[in-house]
């Protein structure tokens, strides 16, 4: 790998890691309750759920990392 490639990445990497840190800091959007709401009834068997409202993708996403038992708040923007 070159420098220029290497420096690239370190920066990358710093970038993230300072979104990440701070991420639940922040209390919930509006829309982030409703995705959080479609995730958890998603898991709950209510599989049509954000379909016709807006974005179903986004309910499935917040799902997932929901049911592998991550905090809500981290579950809902990671998912979206």
């Amino acid at each position: 790998m070159s420098g220029t490639a290497l420096a690239w990445a370190a920066v990358a990497v710093a970038y993230a890691a300072t979104r990440l840190v701070n991420l639940t800091r922040m209390p919930l959007f509006i829309d982030e309750g409703t995705y959080l709401w479609w995730g958890h009834q998603l898991l709950l068997g209510d599989l049509s759920r954000g379909w016709g409202q807006g974005k179903p993708l986004s309910g499935w996403l917040v799902a997932l990392p929901l049911a592998l038992g991550a905090n809500p708040v981290l579950a809902t923007r990671i998912g979206i």
